[in-house]
């Protein structure tokens, strides 16, 4: 794994050891990149399954002004701050946490942080990015900002006509590489 473009192209990224973490295709995070690339520049993001820390460095990378981290994993933190250390100068841009995705988010929202860019790459068998979005949409405002975008990443087995029918939120791309499905919400109109 590296980074693919920016102030940290060509830099390699550490893995996690564990099978549990499953990192972004280069050419997934590509056609990602390509989509949301005019939402980069001086963007908040949070990247609320971490794992590596890559996309969040690729963020950084780009132009992003600040990554919130989270992940459950003791390894998968410990990774993200080798990553970040060994790879970037701007330890100051990032704020890692290790906590259960849900702890993370409501506190998040209670400390009243908005996020221009909101990253969800969880276990793919998992219905953890369906709570986060609906948590998102029940909470209007209060994580996502106007104009601000979620991006989910998933097994594309795992598609669903639910994720067009979230309330305050509309799905206005879906991609499919092999496997992966990406698909970008946004508030509805």
């Amino acid at each position: 794994m590296r980074i693919i473009a920016g102030n940290y192209k060509g830099k390699k990224i550490k893995s996690v050891a564990s099978s549990k973490t499953r990192p972004t295709l280069d050419r997934v995070k590509e056609a990602i990149f390509s989509m949301v690339s005019e939402k980069i520049d001086e963007a908040v993001v949070l990247d609320l399954f971490g794992g590596t820390g890559a996309i969040s460095i690729e963020f950084l990378s780009r132009g992003a002004k600040f990554c919130y981290i989270n992940d459950v994993s003791k390894e998968a933190v410990s990774t993200i701050l080798y990553n970040i250390k060994a790879l970037t100068n701007c330890s100051s841009c990032v704020k890692i946490t290790l906590s259960d995705y849900m702890k993370c988010l409501k506190k998040l929202s209670k400390e009243e942080i908005k996020f221009d860019i909101v990253f969800l790459d969880p276990p793919y068998e998992s219905k953890y990015a369906w709570k986060v979005l609906e948590y998102i949409s029940e909470n209007k405002g209060k994580i996502l900002n106007d104009g601000g975008i979620i991006i989910y990443e998933y097994d594309k087995s795992f598609d669903t006509e639910e994720l067009n029918n979230i309330s305050h939120l509309e799905c206005i791309k879906t991609r499919f590489y092999g496997r992966v499905a990406v698909r970008l919400f946004k508030w509805r109109d």
